[in-house]
């Protein structure tokens, strides 16, 4: 079966805000939050009964 990842606009507001205030505290820290945030999405969509 295949699943369909949803986020939502509030979401990604949130995700934007928290990695501008990262890249505030360090150069570059918000981009690696980032990346995270987009691997753990798509570790959830490749097997999301895991979690």
């Amino acid at each position: 079966m295949k699943y369909t990842l949803i986020v939502k606009p509030e979401a990604e507001l949130d995700t934007l805000k928290y990695a501008k205030w990262y890249e505030e505290k360090q150069e570059n820290l918000g981009n690696r939050f980032l990346d995270e945030v987009e691997e753990k999405l798509h570790l959830v969509t490749q097997n999301p009964l895991h979690y």
